[in-house]
């Protein structure tokens, strides 16, 4: 089951998109109310729909660790370059396609490496792009505005991820891929 945080200022859009979820994906899916942000989520939807571009910012800075799908005409990642933004669909996206991207995200790949690549949060992908082009962690931290333990867990997870030991077996799968 796939756990959702629902940020969105309409009350409507989120009953409906409750509804939605519930009537046609009911094991798949649960979505939780931003009010009941103690729950841990697998991904964000942000609504950005007649919300203020700081309040935007506001809620991308609460769950920045977590993949975040937002619904926005007029926003791009470069509007939000420590985030984990994994997905910016258009305002119009109906709810069926919304869920059926996430379902796309959250599934299970073979192990090749390019799709275990795909895998790895927005972040992780920076940081072994970085990793590649030789930083050190405390540089990578101080590039992101992350602190070096932050660094030192996401290349931990990149080892993890991609079934590694070590810095340069990271590095040789991540050239393999590129090329």
């Amino acid at each position: 089951m796939i756990k959702i945080i629902l940020v969105a200022q309409q009350k409507v859009y989120k009953d409906i998109f409750k509804n939605f979820s519930h009537q046609f994906y009911d094991n798949k899916f649960f979505v939780i109310d931003k009010s009941d942000s103690t729950e841990v989520a697998d991904v964000v939807l942000i609504n950005t729909q007649n919300t203020k571009k700081s309040i935007i910012c506001k809620n991308v800075s609460i769950y920045w660790e977590q993949p975040i799908f937002l619904l926005s005409d007029n926003l791009v990642l470069d509007d939000f370059p420590k985030a984990n933004i994994v997905g910016i669909l258009p305002l119009e996206t109906p709810n069926k396609f919304i869920m059926e991207i996430m379902l796309t995200y959250f599934s299970e790949y073979d192990d090749s490496p390019k799709e275990i690549c795909a895998k790895l949060s927005t972040k992780e992908q920076l940081i072994l792009r970085c990793l590649v082009e030789k930083k050190t962690n405390k540089q990578i931290a101080r590039f992101y505005g992350l602190s070096l333990s932050s660094v030192k867990l996401h290349v931990q997870n990149i080892y993890k991820a991609l079934g590694v030991k070590c810095r340069s077996e990271a590095v040789l799968i991540a050239q393999e891929i590129s090329s």
